[in-house]
């Protein structure tokens, strides 16, 4: 248990890892590089290849980084997990970049609402 705690505990890092670098000119393959990198330095390697999915093919999800940078309104999926000791997590997000409005709000309110 204390070790899929742990699995859990770098993927959180990593999501922070995330929010600490997405932003509006950030290429989507900088958002996963930066979760990637704080996993490896905690240790453990990815679970499966770290999705960023932004702008129109959103809905998509578990679509991977295609060197696009992310704009003001896109709504963007993350979707990632850590592999420590074998013991694997599995986390995604959604989130917006910059202010949410629209659909794009109502989205989101939904997911929080459901959670």
């Amino acid at each position: 248990i204390a070790l899929l705690r742990r699995a859990g505990a770098i993927a959180d890092e990593a999501f922070a890892a995330i929010f600490s670098t997405i932003g509006e000119g950030v290429e989507d393959f900088t958002v996963a590089a930066a979760a990637v990198g704080r996993m490896r330095a905690l240790g453990a390697t990815e679970a499966f290849e770290t999705c960023v999915v932004a702008g129109p093919p959103v809905g998509l999800k578990h679509g991977y980084p295609r060197h696009r940078k992310l704009a003001a309104g896109d709504m963007v999926f993350l979707d990632l997990g850590a592999n420590y000791r074998g013991y694997r997590s599995d986390v995604s997000r959604c989130t917006v970049i910059g202010p949410a409005s629209g659909d794009a709000r109502d989205l989101l309110e939904l997911g929080l609402d459901l959670y």
